[in-house]
């Protein structure tokens, strides 16, 4: 009986396995959804990370799973910069509102330094993605 349950278990576990977990296929999604129609960042993410937006995207969820402390925080951020987004204009645009929003505490589930760490970590990935030639590093 015992293993029986134990099978059960492992087919239910295997299952959920197809695809990325749910929190990386997230993060991608808010990542390709906040970068397109913004044809001033996808140029700068085809020409200096030497990548698709979904490769970028992939590579940036992928890695961000690495620090799991940041990952609730990433999705915060992005799910407000793509509702600011919404409204108008492009991720520049959004990013200042958000920062404002951090700002007059109209946002509490992140920080400034929070949406500031994101720009990094994206521009960090960019750089990393241009040295492995558009590969996602390891």
């Amino acid at each position: 009986m015992k293993r029986l349950f134990a099978t059960i278990a492992s087919v239910a576990v295997l299952g959920a396995c197809w695809g990325a977990p749910p929190n990386e296929s997230i993060l991608s999604a808010q990542c390709e959804a906040l970068f397109e129609g913004d044809a001033r960042t996808m140029s700068r993410i085809t020409n200096q990370a030497e990548t698709t937006l979904t490769g970028f995207c992939d590579c940036f969820a992928a890695q961000a799973m690495k620090s799991p402390d940041l990952v609730d925080t990433y999705k915060d951020v992005l799910i407000a910069m793509n509702e600011a987004k919404e409204d108008g204009g492009d991720v520049e645009a959004a990013a200042e509102r958000i920062e404002e929003m951090t700002r007059d505490r109209s946002i509490t589930t992140f920080s400034e330094d929070d949406l500031e760490g994101l720009g990094d970590f994206f521009q960090d990935l960019s750089v990393d993605l241009a040295t492995a030639g558009g590969t996602c590093p390891a």
